[in-house]
């Protein structure tokens, strides 16, 4: 009897969870994700959840970059002689959140772009805005470093990528 009974390892793999469902309490979930404009993004999420810096600090995740399904826009200008200029709304893909006390405590932007999009004009004064007068009204208003930026293209190895966004944390 116990020889044909199926080892309890076996037994119990039948219901392990995905990665995925097991970061639940880390991360926004909404259904269905839409990563048909970008694989890179839908890469980029799977890796971080995977980072061993996500699951140990208490990172929360939230993937951003479904235009008009979140409220997180930042309003971009661009400075055009004396005066600011609006030059529209800016949706990052993630944003990477740290809490201390179960309140915010500091926020990465994380912009993730395919090498085709990321010289295109009016991305390239969104990023510029955000990368120095987002980053320095918001950061001077709360008095420390409380946002960052960071971008990724996907024509670097994903390693390099993984590196950049560790040291961000």
């Amino acid at each position: 009897m116990e020889q044909s009974a199926p080892k309890y390892e076996e037994f119990r793999k039948q219901f392990d969870l995905p990665f995925s469902v097991k970061a639940k309490n880390k991360t926004f979930h909404y259904l269905p994700y839409n990563f048909n404009q970008s694989l890179f993004e839908k890469d980029t999420l799977l890796e971080i959840l995977r980072l061993h810096e996500f699951k140990n600090r208490k990172l929360e995740v939230y993937y951003n970059g479904e235009r008009g399904l979140t409220e997180f826009e930042i309003k971009c200008f661009a400075k055009e002689g004396k005066y600011w200029r609006n030059i529209g709304r800016y949706t990052p893909d993630f944003l990477i959140v740290n809490r201390k006390k179960n309140e915010l405590h500091k926020i990465l932007i994380l912009e993730t772009k395919g090498e085709g999009f990321a010289s295109k004009p009016d991305f390239v004064k969104k990023k510029n805005y955000v990368e120095t007068e987002f980053l320095k009204t918001n950061n001077e208003k709360f008095g420390y470093k409380r946002f960052d930026f960071l971008y990724l293209q996907d024509d670097e190895p994903m390693p390099n990528k993984l590196a950049k966004l560790k040291t961000k944390f």
